[in-house]
């Protein structure tokens, strides 16, 4: 008895390098980072599979290939998380699951993986889709609205929800809403330019307000 062949595999397509035109003298591409990153960032694409851009000085890497997202996503041993930009994102988030290096990363996922067992998900899609209502109650024919800044206050005011569960009040859903998408905006620039808050400027007494009334308020709940 034979068996038929396993049909080939298509080869891994080979990446193409390339570098992302327009970068500033000193800044790089910070200037376009923080104008407008998702047109940036679109952009992408078109110079190469892995693009190199310019964080002032600093070289990185963007990576605009499904494949070798997939190999830098699953391999967190060789692509590790160090550097200047998780060494910033670290300073303001902590060494949490979605910033820690590899030698951290099974201690911190045991640690979250009993919230995403299999009998929590049905209250999430109900917690979600409640969200989802009111948001669009909000929205009135004819009106515009900013689609990023609606969907990152509904992103923010679901994990607040999961996070936290139902026991707490609409006022302090609110609050840590608020609290947490200052705070989560105020970390992309602080990754990008870790001295920012070398300069008292209001984003940064924001920022601190943010981050001081979000650790206040987890930690009432908490207690």
């Amino acid at each position: 008895m034979t068996t038929a062949p396993h049909p080939p595999r298509d080869p891994a397509p080979v990446a193409r390098a390339g570098r992302a035109p327009g970068a500033w003298p000193v800044a790089g591409h910070l200037p376009h980072l923080l104008r407008a990153p998702l047109r940036f960032l679109d952009s992408l694409p078109a110079h190469g599979d892995l693009v190199e851009i310019r964080l002032g000085p600093r070289p990185a890497f963007v990576l605009c290939h499904p494949e070798i997202a997939r190999q830098v996503m699953s391999d967190g041993r060789t692509f590790d998380r160090v550097g200047p930009l998780y060494e910033g994102s670290r300073a303001a988030l902590g060494n949490g699951l979605a910033t820690c290096p590899h030698a951290d990363h099974r201690r911190q996922r045991l640690l979250m993986q009993p919230a995403f067992r299999t009998e929590h998900l049905p209250g999430y899609a109900t917690a979600m889709g409640h969200e989802i209502g009111v948001a669009l109650d909000r929205w009135r024919p004819g009106t515009t609205v900013d689609m990023v800044d609606e969907m990152f206050a509904l992103t923010t005011t679901v994990a607040v929800r999961t996070l936290f569960g139902s026991g707490i009040d609409d006022r302090d859903i609110a609050e840590l809403r608020d609290s947490l998408d200052t705070f989560l905006k105020g970390v992309y620039l602080r990754a990008l330019l870790p001295a920012v808050d070398a300069v008292p400027t209001p984003s940064s007494r924001r920022y601190r307000r943010g981050l001081a009334g979000w650790r206040a308020h987890v930690a009432r709940i908490v207690a």
